[in-house]
């Protein structure tokens, strides 16, 4: 909704995502401020009940936002570390025992 999956990569932290990048960082301490800051000024005005109210709102908004993160992130985590020949400038391929070259 939010986020974007590049931001992330897959780990135990943070819902199954760790940030790899500024805007990630930036994502989640937005999510944080956006949760705790309006949460204690409503808890300095003593209105307890309407904290509640936007703790649990925000909360189950930003775990469906990284819910969504997640299984956007581990649909395309698959394909990254695929080697396509022809991803290569000359069109080659080195493995531990091969060099495959793409013959036209």
């Amino acid at each position: 909704m939010f986020g974007k999956p590049e931001w992330f990569a897959t780990s135990g932290r943070f819902g199954g995502l760790s940030p790899r990048t500024w805007q990630g960082w930036g994502y989640l301490i937005g999510w944080a401020g956006v949760i705790g800051v309006p949460t204690l000024l409503l808890l300095a005005r003593g209105q307890w009940l309407e904290s509640l109210v936007w703790s649990v709102a925000t909360l189950a908004l930003g775990g469906w936002d990284l819910f969504e993160l997640r299984r956007k992130r581990r649909a395309t985590a698959a394909f990254e570390d695929l080697l396509v020949i022809g991803d290569q400038p000359h069109e080659t391929a080195t493995t531990d025992h091969y060099e495959l070259q793409l013959r036209r």
